[in-house]
């Protein structure tokens, strides 16, 4: 009986069956609106939450099966939320650690990251247990030639638990545009007249639909896309506008017009949809006749990152017109419909650069299988963030990718882009890496299948030179790196770390590919591919879901080894699992007695630890270091076969394999020529041998190349020289032409030949394999190094004299490298006249003095061209500008070696957005290599942040990125004060010393990433400039989740976080007098002024007045802050007189007067049975008459109006027991009257604060307009982490006391009640000290009563409850009274 298996469960605990999506997309607003269901089938009864990914969705309806979520069921978090919500708090760039803990995890490549949307299952939402499905045994048996191996059963018969699935349908709104879809020309812009269009983000899917955006087996799914768009582009920025004006039916008549301006004919441009899986159906919407639907249906599972879709004014091309009439026989059903997309105008250079595509399809079906879907597109975009983007039988691709006819420079670099992108829609979106370690395989698939077509339509040659290319790249690339399979793990670190990754494995299934079919009579790694895709549609290749296959490395490995028939353990444990490339040290003997060839072969590992950090490596240097990046291990020795070639004396070649298996390997190659061989002779002898009609001419050698100039005249006019004797005579007894090792390009190897000159020249000359030319002509080496004046002005006079009009190609290309050649002889020469000599003869100085001049001369043309180039794309644009780029390149160059001085201002000028985007990034790149950007120059770098943060294209954002990442580079690395520095005079004294040590601190600096870092901080961890713009970015609205966590790591690198930030509060507004009204109703309302703020604190009222209050109030409303024992007195005072107090009211007992007090005091105790007693009684409209009889100053006094003296809270009865005609609920007002005198007093202007100090209690919300602040308030200052009790939100020294106290003798301040409301409770501290400490003359907000709360707002406006105004008191008289009947 078999066991029940539960299935590989995933964190999200379910498995995504299908997903239909409707989107409806309004280009004017540039707002989608939509729904979605999703079909998900539980792994478990048990599961009681969904979690999908939702960003910037707002949801606005949502049930599962019908059913809608409980109440509180549905948590969505917005990370863009957190970010704006910093925004205006007061927070610098110290506050980095607190925004990267809340929006961090939401950016995380783990599949198990945050999802943002969660939603509970109702309970009354079954999970019902399906039938078990019986699976077949697990087997590794694969199909080899066509015969199935025996299979080995891994495992028994299994059965699964299944549950049925269920429907989550969800209705949204997406209205950020930060993350998800890109709108490009969709509003009115100057700077922006490109067609409108939009399309899906690369990677960024959940900001447009709530899905799962994984690449997990668990999250592909089958498709069905429902797109509602406007008709043509004019119906898209159609919008009514009301006229007034009324119909006959009383309806409002509207009018139309544009949101966007349009010529005619772009009015009338239809919009195309192109969307991943095949279109269905296309209609016009029956409710709107301006719009129409397009729907898709994907019926090959992917995951959401593969579901992408462009809508825009695209005019369609037909590939299929290129591809091969002979093959679509073939091809058969197979055959796959090829279209291209383009914006309006550019369709011939769609034709163009795309005319390689359908032949590559073709191939790739003849030879790796069918394609998995069955039509496939590419659509060119502008701000792409890659040069291409791959989807499900689609592929976005940028519009820098496009090229004319006339221009023929990038068609290899864009082709190879092009055509592995078509690579990936079978290994990259059908076959997926079965985790993120195996993304190497997936990436070297894509590279191989590329590879092989180019190979076949560019020929041999030019495949083996792009190999050796590769191998050179990675050779100089992998240093301290992980190893190929771990830096799958790192790819999110840097768009570096694909780059490499994507080289390095293509490279080594190239070189497996050659051992393969060296070694056995297979068809090599293509028969390998092809057997992957067979099997990844018929079997589960190992992985637990059929459905969606995934390739590991191991089924890879062993997939390899069946097919090839040898084992391949140590191959991938040097390649694949560790890390380096190995560096060969040859040399050779002949022995004459053996008649054989001695060889040493030395195997040394790249030296780990001896590299340099660049500028432009050093971000991702940074990164790897921070996150525990650990370079992989190295293999002492690289073992495998490698075939030596020897060119005999008679130019026969003679292969030898030799194995390769220690550090140093000693071989003696047989030599297979007779003993008595052909001497050789010079190209002079040969050519009279051959022209006398020698008979020995069958033993000469012919020279395959360069054989065109043979008298003396032809070489004196080309000032050609022959071999000298010494070189002739060696060359008489040399046994071999030349040697290559590694000829058949088995190894990614740096190996150091020892043969001499003539040996290459031989091999230049002779061999017709491009690697060996290669390798030739790479040894070629002028001993000086520097460029002669004749050169140089060649490089000159060729562009000056440049006529290309009978060119049907355009040679701006060849113009640029010309360009690039003349700057750098320049910077060539004058590092080399930083050397000097001394001579003491007037005939040397003479002609020194005439080299000088004929140098100045010279570099003044030189400048000249260079600076007429770069203005000549501002009359005739060249292609994508390249004379502008290069001539910016070269004065950056100029400027860097002292050739030229600054010219920070005229490059500054292409910055602005006026100019092409590829321009303005040039600039930014050549203001940092001219300095630009340092620690003394921040005004530049300023530009770059706003730059880098307002621009709307996210292609030139991370561009920008790179640039800033190359600034902090130099900075730390010490280059930007060496390019900024001048060149060394001749009578400038340089002391050993100071050299000594800037060299020591450059060593640290470019040695370890540590030593740049703390380098960086030093030099830019104080910049207050940077500090502003580098926060400021952080928190642009434009910014991307991902851009903003970039910029969050670099504010980890530089500064060092603060857990808290200064709230800053809005200042409290006086009431505003002039605006006084009534609203009819009998209600008296007045305005706080939107211009009038207090900026000093109050001070407290007069201790004698809150001392009379303390003793008359112990059984009124009003209690006050008192002290606790004063508190505790009074009340067992009232406790002792009545015990019975809340039974009647009757008069208050007479009190004593204070000593020191003169006057009567008048206490008005009015009963009110109108007011409930167990209600809390409005402010009494009575309140205002108490100011008539007031001066003019005391009623238009704000403070006085605002401070009303009723107290609304019910008393409890003081009367005897005995007390007749007891009321058992009254309610009561007690008034304190101030007469005229008081009222003056209370409207005096009371004294300036000096200054407003931090507040660690309360949370910041907005910030105060430094407009309305004295320059005493504008610089507040941090705080420490909250602490409640101890902190201080106003401070104010006592005028005096000088100890504090606001009477001498006063002792501690009394309890301080600003809106003289009642306290409901007193603080357990003395309430003196924890409101107003002598020590310290802090006042704290929470000290005071309950009432009070401060609340901040961006205007500046008060508070509802706000701090009111209390005036100095010298003398005030009360009069107590009994009135009558009470």
């Amino acid at each position: 009986m078999t066991q029940p298996v539960e299935p590989d469960t995933t964190s999200l605990g379910f498995t995504l069956l299908h997903q239909s999506v409707t989107l409806d997309l309004d280009f004017a607003h540039q707002v989608v609106r939509g729904k979605s269901t999703l079909t998900i089938q539980p792994h478990t009864r048990d599961l009681k939450k969904i979690r999908i990914n939702a960003r910037q969705c707002k949801l606005t309806r949502l049930n599962i099966e019908g059913r809608p979520a409980p109440s509180g069921g549905v948590s969505q978090e917005d990370p863009y939320e957190e970010v704006d919500g910093f925004a205006g708090r007061g927070t610098t760039v110290h506050q980095w650690q607190m925004l990267k803990e809340k929006v961090g995890r939401f950016v995380s490549e783990s599949e198990a990251g945050e999802k943002e949307l969660a939603i509970t299952i109702p309970s009354k939402v079954q999970i019902h247990e399906l039938e078990s499905v019986a699976l077949q045994p697990a087997t590794t048996g694969l199909e080899v030639d066509g015969v199935a191996e025996t299979p080995m059963i891994t495992s028994a018969a299994v059965s699964e638990r299944r549950f049925a699935p269920l429907k989550l349908y969800i209705e949204f709104e997406s209205l950020g545009g930060r993350e998800g879809l890109h709108w490009v020309g969709c509003k009115e812009d100057e700077h922006d007249k490109r067609y409108p269009h939009v399309y899906t983000k690369p990677r960024e899917i959940s900001g447009v639909f709530p899905c799962v955006d994984d690449t997990g087996s668990h999250a592909r799914c089958t498709w069905e896309i429902q797109v509602r768009v406007p008709r043509t582009l004019g119906d898209a920025f159609r919008d009514a506008r009301s006229t007034g004006a009324q119909e006959e039916g009383g309806d409002v008549q509207n009018e139309m017009h544009d949101l966007l301006e349009l010529s005619e004919d772009d009015r009338m441009l239809e919009m195309a949809v192109v969307c991943s899986g095949d279109i269905m159906d296309e209609i016009i919407d029956p409710e709107d006749a301006s719009r129409k639907i397009v729907s898709c249906n994907c019926s090959t599972a992917v995951a959401a990152q593969h579901i992408s879709f462009a809508v825009g004014p695209f005019e369609h091309v037909d590939l299929n017109e290129f591809a091969e009439v002979d093959e679509d026989e073939k091809l058969g059903q197979n055959a796959i419909r090829v279209h291209g997309f383009c914006l309006p105008g550019r369709a011939d250079e769609l034709r163009n650069t795309c005319m390689p595509v359908a032949r590559a399809m073709d191939f790739f079906v003849l030879t790796y299988g069918s394609c998995p879907f069955t039509m496939y597109s590419l659509v060119f975009v502008d701000d792409l963030v890659p040069s291409t983007h791959d989807a499900a039988s689609l592929t976005l691709s940028s519009t820098r990718l496009f090229f004319p006819a006339t221009i023929i420079e990038p068609l290899d670099t864009n082709t190879r882009l092009i055509i592995r992108a078509v690579a990936a829609q079978w290994a990259g979106v059908y076959l997926v890496p079965r985790d993120v370690q195996d993304t190497w395989a997936i990436a070297g698939i894509q590279g191989f299948m590329r590879d092989a077509f180019m190979k076949k339509l560019a020929g041999n040659n030019e495949y083996r030179y792009q190999q050796k290319l590769a191998s050179q790249k990675v050779c100089n690339m992998d240093v301290e790196r992980p190893s190929l399979y771990e830096l799958g793990r790192y790819l999110h670190l840097d768009p570096n770390e694909f780059d490499f990754l994507a080289v390095k494995s293509a490279l080594v299934l190239f070189i497996l590919d050659r051992r393969l079919t060296k070694t056995s009579n297979s068809s090599g790694v293509n028969r390998i591919i092809n057997k992957i895709f067979l099997n990844a549609k018929t079997t589960n290749l190992d992985s637990p879901d059929t459905s969606s296959p995934s390739l590991g490395s191991q089924y890879l490995q062993r997939t390899c080894e069946k097919i090839g028939h040898q084992k391949l353990e140590s191959f991938f444990q040097q390649w694949v699992y560790g890390a380096g490339a190995p560096l060969f040290q040859v040399s050779q003997t002949f022995n004459k007695k053996k008649l054989c060839v001695t060889m040493i072969i030395s195997q040394k590992p790249r030296a780990q630890g001896q590299r340099t950090i660049k500028p432009n490596h050093f971000m991702r240097e940074v990164k790897e270091d921070v996150s525990d990046v650990w370079a992989g291990s190295v293999q002492s020795v690289f073992s495998g076969p490698m075939t030596i070639r020897i060119h005999e004396a008679d130019g026969t070649p003679y292969e030898h394999i030799v194995d390769i298996k220690e550090a140093i390997t000693k071989i003696d190659i047989p030599y297979n020529t007779k003993y008595k061989r052909l001497k050789r002779r010079n190209r002079r002898q040969n050519t009279n041998a051959m022209a006398d009609d020698d008979p020995r001419t069958d033993d000469v050698l012919l020279y395959c190349l360069g054989d065109v100039l043979q008298n003396e005249q032809d070489m004196r006019d080309w000032r050609l020289e022959d071999f000298s004797e010494a070189d002739t005579k060696a060359m008489s007894e040399e046994s071999w032409e030349w040697i290559r090792l590694d000829a058949d390009f088995e190894w990614i190897a740096t190996i150091q030949h020892s043969q001499k000159g003539y040996h290459y020249v031989s091999q230049l000359q002779q061999d017709r394999d491009v690697v060996a030319q290669y390798d030739a002509m790479a040894r070629i080496r002028n001993d000086k190094g520097v460029c002669p004046l004749s050169v140089r002005r060649w490089f000159l006079d060729k562009l000056r004299f440049n006529d290309n009009s009978n060119n049907d190609y355009s040679d701006c290309h060849y113009i640029a490298t010309l360009l690039t050649c003349l700057a750098d002889s320049l910077c060539t020469t004058t590092q080399e006249r930083k050397s000097y000599t001394f001579e003491f003869s007037n005939e040397t100085e003479a002609d020194d003095d005439g080299h000088e001049a004929a140098e100045a001369a010279f570099k003044r043309d030189a400048i000249d061209a260079i600076e007429r180039y770069r203005r000549i794309d501002t009359y005739v644009s060249s292609y994508q500008n390249v004379y502008t780029t290069t001539a910016l390149s070269c004065i950056a160059k100029l400027v860097n070696a002292g050739v030229m001085k600054s010219q920070i201002t005229p490059v500054l000028m292409y910055t602005k957005r006026d100019n092409a985007e590829n321009v303005r990034l040039k600039a930014f790149s050549a203001l940092v290599d001219m300095g630009a950007c340092g620690p003394k120059c921040m005004a530049t770098m300023r530009w770059l942040f706003h730059q880098l943060s307002e621009d709307t294209s996210p292609s030139f954002r991370e561009q920008m990125f790179c640039i800033f990442g190359e600034a902090l580079g130099m900075i730390a690395l010490g280059t930007i004060e060496s390019t900024s520095s001048t060149l060394v005079r001749e009578d400038e004294l340089i002391e050993e010393a100071a050299v000594g040590e800037r060299r020591q601190e450059q060593i640290a600096r470019t040695a370890s990433v540590s030593g740049a870092l703390e380098a960086l901080k030093r030099d830019v961890a104080e910049n207050e400039t940077l500090k502003e713009a580098l926060w400021n970015a952080v928190l642009s609205p434009k910014l991307t989740l991902k851009e903003t966590v970039a910029l969050l790591d670099v504010c980890a690198l530089i500064y060092q976080p603060i857990v808290s930030y200064m709230a800053i509060c809005k200042l409290p507004a006086y009431w505003d007098p002039a605006s006084i009204w009534t609203d009819g109703a009998g209600r008296l309302c007045i305005k706080r002024s939107a211009t009038h703020f207090r900026t000093t604190p109050l001070p407290p009222p007069s201790s004698r007045l809150v001392e009379l209050i303390r003793k008359h109030s112990v059984n009124s409303s009003y209690l006050g802050h008192l002290a606790a024992t004063s508190r505790a007195s009074a009340l067992s005072q009232e406790t002792q007189v009545q015990p019975q107090a809340k039974q009647s009211m009757p008069a208050p007992p007479q009190r004593q007067s204070t000593q020191g007090w003169s006057g009567p005091v008048k206490l008005s105790l009015k009963r009110k049975s109108s007011v409930a007693s167990n209600t809390e009684r409005a402010m009494s409209p009575k309140a205002p008459k108490t100011l008539t009889g007031a001066s003019p100053s005391v009623a238009s006094s704000p403070s006085v109006v605002a401070m009303s003296p009723s107290v609304h809270t019910p008393l409890a009865s003081t009367g005897p027991p005995n007390q007749k005609k007891q009321r058992k609920t009254q309610s009561h007002i007690v008034k304190l009257r101030a007469g005229p005198r008081a009222q003056q007093v209370l409207s005096q202007t009371p004294q300036p604060s000096p200054s407003i100090v931090e507040s660690p209690l309360l949370t910041p919300t907005s910030a105060v307009h430094s407009q309305t602040l004295p320059n005493a308030y504008a610089q507040p200052t941090h705080f420490s982490a909250p602490a409640f009790g101890n902190g201080a939100l106003l401070q104010s020294p006592s005028p005096f006391s000088a100890n504090g106290g606001y009477f001498e003798g006063m002792g501690t301040q009394p309890a301080f009640n600003p809106a003289m409301f009642r306290t409901y409770d007193a603080p357990a501290t003395d309430a003196a000290s924890a409101v107003m400490s002598p020590s310290t003359q802090q006042f704290s907000p929470t000290a005071m009563s309950p009432h009070v709360q401060i609340e901040g707002s961006a205007n500046g406006t008060s508070s509802p409850a706000e701090v009111q105004p209390h005036r100095q008191m010298t003398k005030i008289k009360l009069k107590l009274n009994k009135e009558k009947g009470t």
